[in-house]
Formats: structure tokens, C-alpha cells, sequence
């Protein structure tokens, strides 16, 4: 850029003598110093701009290589905003251009039949002016995101680290209690128990308080994570409201399962679905009156053909107690967020309880959402996304068009040398499917969602990976290798010990002379079904 002292000005005119004009009109103005650049075009700009950047452009509105409002698009920086102060110029008045030329990102417009010395000096200031202070403008707002950022990670870091150093001494806390309650250590009066109770509910509270703490760290980080797997519905389901019968049963409330047709399938993160069941059903018990009832339903809640989404299995939780007053369901999600007319009883916790359910059911792709009576009781819906196959492998849409290419299915096969902690299973296996997905082909191959499967005899544990490639014979065989040599170089199958095998099996493809794409998906996806199940089958692994 130039010194203050002069402002370096580009005239872009096809025009020799209106360059001269408005050179000259420049040169008459006293009260600035300009120093003039000219170019007769475009291309001609682009030169005399990879040598120079000036303070102001005066563009002709036509030139002979380029159109002046997609020459001004040229201008902008990477968020498109125009990073030179521009005045358009045309012949004639034009109220069309002007607004164009202002919605492309000028800053001023002017007609050179009308052109004065003072009116090109005072457009040229005007366009410096605003450029200038939008630059101030973003300036300031970049720093005071800056300064939010820094602030939010510095809480959230604050928020993690004071969440670790309580939870160590608690976890201690607990098991011991729980310990003694046992009668490990020797036998407790009634009184010694009642008192052992109390600190361990108490622990147990303050750990699942931690806990929250935790996640809403980690949300704040980016670092929640959502694994999502081919999952049954109904047996999480079960488990769920039998695992806290027993915190009912002490308020005196009871957690029904209502009867509902057979679910598919869903896409969902088992561990996460169980967190929000549990935060879910744990708040219906605790705002229930005595002798009432939670009630735990989940239906299919399709979408209509014109939507071209997804199908949802809506989870809902219902309970008679309080109700949520109309004004507080909008609120009643965010962060720390506790209603104003519940009883001191009912408040024990932080208000994240809801906030964290509200991220993780997003992580899913779903929505959660709340209907409420005062006086009446609320119900909490969330969605879990069902698992299609035929609407995963849409990216092999282009096989279609190129049939000849062929399409296999190429399976991951890892075996371990002996049992491991499941959980420990579950973090490996998660990861290494991440690894999959990072070494094929993004827009033609196909890594199928993680399905939890069982042996139909005793042995180590073993976990099959699914790929749908868009490969003939000798392009699966190349990615198979490709694999092998890969996953055996990975830090989890060597921190695993574990075997990988690699084969592939064809899927024959339907023709797409009379079949509409959704039914030719279908067609494909019911082929790679047979090919999945085939293997099953010869592998001795079933579904649970």
C-alpha cells in the first residue's frame, strides 16, 4: 500500500482518453497526491496488480476482455469480501448497474458523463474511507473472537482439570464405601449402614456430577465423540429401565417399557443412547410423585417420500409429575438451566444433564425435543437415525454408469489372542475402523457402520470390517493388500496382538435400463446383504 501521504490509484478504462480525464482531474485535486496506474483491460489489471497493490481501483463497468461486476469478484479475499475499495464507472446513468456494482462489493458508483475533479476525489475517499474502516471493524471483531476463544478454552481447561483432580479422590471415596456397605471389611449395625448409605448416595451424586463436567469439557473442545453403530433398539432399551428399577423402586415409582411393533435396526452409539436414557428416566423419577408411573416407548417415525431423508425411530419418556412451564421449554436445554419453581429436592445437580443429551443426540444426526402440561407431567422425544443400507451406498451411484468396473465386498477380519476388557474392545475396534475409512476411496468405496457380532462358539474375540468397493477382481485384490499392509503396520492391531485377514466376495449389479435409482440401491444393497450374511455364516458369527 502506499504512505498516507499519496494514494495510489488504478484506472481500468479501455478508453485511453477517459483514463487521461480522470488522471487529469486527479492530478488537479490539492488536496491529496496521487500516484496513477492505467490499465486498458482485465488482463492488463491482473499484470499491473501482481506488482503493485493500490489504494483505490476506478473500473469501467465495460471492458473488452471481462465484465466489470465479475472482474470486482476478483477483488475479494478468501471470504470473499472485496479487498480493494472499487468505484464503478460507466457511461450512462444505469440504476441497474449501480445496484449491482454495489451488491458485487463497490464501493461507490459513478457516471462519466457526470464526472466533476471534485466528485472522482470525493468517490475515491468515500470508497478509502469505508474499506478502511470495515478493515477496523473485522479487526476488532477478529480479536474479540480471539479473545472469546482463548477465554472459553481457558474455562473449559479450567473445567477438565478441576473435574480430574475430584474425581481420583472420589472414585476411592466410593469403592470403599461401597466396600463396607458389602460387609467385606466385617458386619455393620443398621445405624453404621443407614449412615454408609447416605455417604454413598452422596459420592454417587457428586461422581455423576463430575462426570457431566466432564462431558460438557469435552463438548466445549470438540472432544465429545459419537461412535456410531448398527444397533437393536429393544434390548437397550430393556436394559436401560431395569438398570434403574432399583432408583425407582426406593421413590416408589415404576419404569414401564411400553409394547411397540419390531424396530429396525438404528445407527446410534450404544453407550451414549444409554447415557441419555439414563439422564432422561432419571429426571422423570425425580420430579414423579410417589406410586407413579415413567413411562419408556420407541416407534417409527418415517419420513414422506417428498423428504428424501432419513427414517427416525423416535425414543420418547414420559412422566406425571410436575409439568415445565410453555415459556421454559425453550430454555430448558442449555447449560445449567434449572426451572425456578422446582423444589430444593428436585435440584440436586448442575443443570447439564439436558444440555449433554442434547449435544449427544445431535452427534447422532437426530433431534431431541420436549412437550409439557403444569400439573400434568412432560414428555422427552428424541430421534435415533434408522440404518439403510441402500441409502449408505449411495455413493456407488456412479456404478451405474460404470457398470464394467464391477463391485466387491471386502472384509476386515481381526482376531484376537485372548480376551480383552470389552470396553477396551469397543475404543480399539472404534478406531480402527476410523483407519479403514482414512485408507479407501471416499467417493467410491463404501465403509459400513460397525456391527457388534457374537461367535456362535467359544474363542477370542473377533470383529469383522465391511467395505463396499468400487473395484473389479483385480482392483479388490490390489485394495486388499493394500489394507493388510497397512493394519499391520497400525499401533492398534500391534497394541492388540492382533491376526488380520483380508478377503473379498463379488455383488453381482442389477441394470439400471428400467429401475429408478431408489430401487436400483435397494437392488444392490439387498445384493451386498446376501454377500454379508454369506460370510457370517462360513465365519460362525451371528447378530445379537
Amino acid at each position: 500500500m502506499a504512505t498516507t501521504s499519496e494514494l495510489c490509484i488504478l484506472i481500468v478504462d479501455d478508453d485511453a482518453f477517459e483514463r487521461e480525464r480522470c488522471a487529469r482531474f486527479l492530478r488537479a485535486d490539492r488536496k491529496a497526491t496521487y500516484a496513477i496506474l492505467e490499465a486498458d483491460g482485465a488482463e492488463a489489471s491482473r499484470r499491473v496488480l501482481a506488482e503493485r497493490v493500490p489504494d483505490c481501483v476506478l473500473l469501467d463497468y465495460s471492458l473488452p476482455d471481462a465484465d466489470g461486476i465479475a472482474f470486482v469478484a476478483e477483488l475479494s479475499d478468501e471470504q470473499g469480501r472485496i479487498a480493494l475499495p472499487v468505484v464503478m464507472m460507466t457511461a450512462e446513468s444505469d440504476a441497474d448497474i449501480a445496484v449491482a456494482s454495489i451488491k458485487a462489493g463497490a464501493q461507490d458508483y459513478a457516471v462519466k458523463s457526470r464526472l466533476t475533479a471534485e466528485g472522482l476525489s470525493r468517490s475515491i475517499r468515500n470508497a478509502v474511507e469505508k474499506v478502511a474502516l470495515r478493515r477496523e471493524l473485522e479487526r476488532q471483531q477478529d480479536a474479540l473472537n480471539e479473545s472469546r476463544k482463548r477465554e472459553l478454552e481457558m474455562k473449559e481447561e479450567l473445567l477438565s482439570h478441576v473435574s480430574h483432580e475430584l474425581r481420583t479422590p472420589l472414585t476411592a471415596v466410593h469403592q470403599f464405601v461401597s466396600i463396607l456397605l458389602d460387609e467385606v471389611a466385617g458386619e455393620l449395625n443398621p445405624q453404621q449402614k443407614e449412615f454408609l448409605s447416605i455417604v454413598y448416595r452422596n459420592a454417587k451424586q457428586l461422581r455423576d456430577m463430575i462426570g457431566d463436567l466432564m462431558d460438557v469439557a469435552r463438548g466445549g473442545a470438540g472432544k465429545l465423540t459419537v461412535e456410531p453403530n448398527v444397533t437393536a433398539l429393544e434390548p437397550l432399551l430393556q436394559e436401560v429401565a431395569q438398570s434403574l428399577s432399583d432408583p425407582a423402586g426406593e421413590r416408589a415409582v415404576s419404569i414401564e417399557l411400553m409394547p411397540t411393533e419390531a424396530l429396525p435396526r438404528v445407527l446410534a452409539d450404544a453407550c451414549r443412547v444409554r447415557q441419555i436414557l439414563g439422564n432422561l428416566i432419571t429426571n422423570a423419577i425425580k420430579f414423579s410423585p410417589q406410586n407413579a408411573r415413567v413411562l419408556l416407548r420407541a416407534e417409527l417415525q418415517p419420513t414422506t417420500p417428498e423428504s428424501g431423508g432419513p427414517a427416525f425411530v423416535r425414543v420418547s419418556v414420559q412422566d406425571f409429575g410436575s409439568g415445565i412451564a410453555d415459556g421454559s421449554l425453550g430454555q430448558i436445554f442449555e447449560r445449567m438451566h434449572q426451572e425456578p419453581g422446582n423444589t430444593q429436592a428436585s435440584r440436586r445437580g448442575l443443570g447439564l444433564g439436558l444440555y449433554i443429551c442434547r449435544q449427544l443426540v445431535q452427534g447422532h444426526g437426530g433431534e431431541i425435543w420436549a412437550e409439557s402440561r403444569l400439573g400434568e407431567g412432560s414428555q422427552f422425544h428424541f430421534t435415533l437415525p434408522v440404518y439403510s443400507l441402500s441409502r449408505l451406498l449411495r455413493p456407488l451411484l456412479t456404478l451405474a454408469e460404470e457398470p464394467e468396473d464391477g463391485c466387491h465386498l471386502v472384509v476386515v477380519e481381526l482376531r484376537l489372542p485372548e480376551a480383552t476388557d470389552s470396553d477396551e474392545l469397543d475404543l480399539a475396534f472404534n478406531a480402527l475402523h476410523h483407519e479403514i475409512e482414512a485408507l479407501v476411496h471416499r467417493n467410491r468405496d463404501v465403509v459400513l457402520p460397525r456391527t457388534r457380532m457374537q461367535s456362535r462358539h467359544a474363542g477370542p474375540p473377533r470383529e469383522m470390517c465391511f467395505v463396499v468397493a468400487h473395484a473389479g477382481v483385480e482392483a479388490a485384490r490390489r485394495m486388499g493388500s493394500r489394507l493388510l499392509r497397512a493394519l499391520r503396520r497400525s499401533e492398534v492391531v500391534r497394541g492388540l496382538e492382533a491376526e488380520v485377514a483380508i478377503r473379498s466376495h463379488p455383488v453381482v449389479l442389477p441394470s439400471r435400463d428400467s429401475l429408478e435409482v431408489q430401487s436400483w440401491l435397494e437392488r444392490v444393497a439387498q445384493g451386498v446383504q446376501r454377500a454379508i450374511d454369506g460370510e457370517l455364516r462360513s465365519s460362525g458369527l451371528v447378530l445379537p
